[in-house]
This record gives structure tokens, sequence and C-alpha cells, in this order.
């Protein structure tokens, strides 16, 4: 890697993450994509925002109360969600008969398994799930479900609370959850540009990394964007023959969101791609593995 380059993209990281947390449809992640389009204006192409309307979640109140301690939380963008005055009960196991549930939940996991279950059967009031991914702390879900939530509030927490809480469901203690929050409507956006090719007989190939997530998201996020900047850059140098349609979207981790606004956008281009690269979370970072998703609508041509 060039100095100048590896530059760029260290500088690319550094802003991203300063910006704030990138959930979208807020302030921030407007302003990254202001960012982020300026940045493609820079390499010599064009960029076009295009606009998707959602119906944020804005958490008022996600909280814990037992055994006179208070837990903070962040509850399943795709659940329901609780009053001012949250769900009182008994602690107990997933499947049982307590009001309230607790479970471990591991990353983007809300909709399978025992959980998955026992949210579409209504089983408890409430549920309390301890996230569980690489290293201790919190890991919050993606909300695959996110325009047609189901099931009851879940309140994620830390990991490292989860032997207290087992504890505590094994002494069917009593506890408070409050998983409280209000849909303002919104608007996010998707960056895209085209760089053309020269034969317009050719299947497009489409470069896409997601922009958006829970939090600061310079290790999930960063990577990607970084690479997606440099393949544009590296295409524009090529002059390629077919065109190269570049998205970066926003809503990822709230089902996709944008990738279907862009998609809405474009009916023929799934089966008309000659192929989809997809620039994953964590590329580059110094800990856990790089990770890729498909779309449940993308097939790959040869």
């Amino acid at each position: 890697m060039l100095p100048a380059q590896q530059q760029r993209i260290g500088n690319v990281i550094r802003v991203y993450e300063s910006q704030g947390f990138h959930r979208t449809g807020t302030a921030v992640d407007q302003i990254s994509g202001e960012w982020l389009a300026n940045e493609v204006r820079e390499i010599g192409v064009e960029p076009m925002r295009e606009e998707f309307s959602l119906n944020r979640v804005d958490p008022i109140d996600a909280t814990l109360m037992v055994d006179g301690r208070k837990i903070e939380g962040l509850p399943l963008f795709d659940g329901r969600f609780t009053g001012p005055a949250g769900v009182e009960g008994a602690l107990g196991t997933l499947g049982s008969e307590a009001r309230v549930a607790f479970a471990e939940l591991a990353p983007n996991a809300a909709e399978v398994g025992t959980l998955g279950s026992a949210r579409r059967l209504n089983q408890h009031r409430a549920i309390v799930a301890a996230t569980r991914g690489t290293l201790p702390g919190f890991c919050p879900s993606n909300a695959d479900s996110f325009l047609y939530p189901f099931g009851p509030p879940v309140l994620q927490v830390t990991s490292e609370e989860a032997s207290f809480l087992a504890e505590c469901a094994a002494q069917a203690a009593k506890v408070r959850v409050i998983a409280h929050a209000e849909r303002v409507q919104a608007q996010a956006l998707n960056i895209v540009a085209v760089i053309s090719g020269t034969d317009k007989d050719l299947a497009p190939l489409v470069v896409m990394t997601p922009r958006s997530g829970w939090w600061s998201c310079a290790s999930e996020r960063g990577g990607g964007l970084a690479c997606w900047l440099e393949i544009m850059r590296a295409v524009r140098d090529a002059g390629p023959v077919r065109d190269v349609l570049f998205i970066a979207s926003s809503g990822h981790e709230l089902g996709h969101l944008g990738l279907d606004a862009f998609l809405e956008r474009r009916p023929g281009l799934v089966p008309q791609a000659k192929a989809w690269i997809h620039l994953g979370a964590n590329i580059g970072a110094a800990q856990g593995p790089a990770i890729s998703c498909r779309h449940p609508t993308m097939r790959w041509n040869r």
C-alpha cells in the first residue's frame, strides 16, 4: 500500500468515527451522507443522494431494575415496546411460565432458536437478553423485521450482566423492564454513483457497502467505506468497459431498508447485473472476522 493511499484510508475511518452514532435517519446519518458524497465528488465522480422514508425508533428509557440495581440496555428495534411504567414480574427462564424471561443472544440471532420461537408465541410479557459477541460487552442485534415488528418487548443488555441475571432468574427475582420508545417519521439516504462503461450492451457490476449501524462503527463499517472509495478510484482510472454502480446504503441494521429502496428504483437490476461485490463488516479490523451478508433477493450471475 502506498503511503498516500494509507493516509487516505486512515483519514476516512477517523472522520467517519468522529461523526458519532451512525443510526439510520438521524442527524449523524445525514451529516455522514453529505460527507461521503463530497468524498465521491473529490474522486471526480458525481454522487447521487437517494432518500427514503422510515419510522425511526427513538429510545426514551431502556432499563432493567432488579435487586436494587439499574441496568441500562437497548430494546430490539423489531419488537414491541413498553409504556413508561414498563413491565413488572418475576424473572425466569425462557419458555417458562415467568412473566419476564431471561435469555442470551448471539449476534443477529434474535429471530431464530428458542428466543425467536418465544417471541413469535408471545410466551412472556417481556424478555431480557444478554448479548454475546466475540468479546465481552454490548452487541445489539440488527432489526431484520423492522417493518413488521413482533413479539413482546426485548431489552438487550451487556453480556457482563449474564451471570448475575441467570442467578436472578433461578431465584425468580422480581424485576421491572422498561423498553420505552417512540417512532418518528424521518428521512435517510443512500449515496449512489455510476462510472459509465464503453460498452452499454454489457451487464453492469455493482459495488455496495453499508454505511449505517448502531454506534460509531469505525471497525464495523469504516473499512468497507474506505475500500468502496478506493475501488471507485481504481475503476475511474481503469476506464471500465461495463457500467459500474456504487451504493453506500443506510438502513442496513434495519432489515436492509436502504438496499430495498435502491432496488425498488431499479427493478431489473438484480437479474441483469453481472455480479455484486458486497464490502461487509470488519474489513481491516484488528479483531473479529470480516463478515459479509446476502440480501434475500440477491442471486449471483455467472
